[in-house]
């Protein structure tokens, strides 16, 4: 299961998006039995990118990534075994961008 929303608004010089991105539980590894298959656990991402024209061919933005900062992990068989759990963090971009 995958599953991708943008949501954008635009007005005048500013322009905004918030993205969602989820992803299912996913098959990794198959093991001898069903119960030693192995998955990479569930989990959801939230992004945010804004930008402002301060002149006609100059502008500033920022992107944030992983807002939520939740972990991705996997698992044997049932959640009940976990065997991997990270936290990346987030991270943030700043910038200018003047067009020619």
């Amino acid at each position: 299961q995958i599953a991708n929303v943008t949501l954008g608004y635009e007005k005048g010089a500013f322009s905004g998006r918030v993205s969602f991105n989820y992803q299912g539980d996913a098959l990794q590894t198959v093991g001898l039995r069903e119960e030693l298959d192995g998955y990479s656990k569930a989990f959801t991402r939230w992004d945010l990118a804004l930008e402002y024209k301060v002149f006609s061919n100059f502008s500033i933005m920022t992107n944030v990534n992983n807002l939520s900062n939740l972990p991705e992990g996997a698992f044997i068989r049932t959640e009940q075994f976990p065997t991997q759990e990270e936290y990346f963090g987030w991270t943030m971009d700043f910038g200018v961008r003047y067009k020619f």
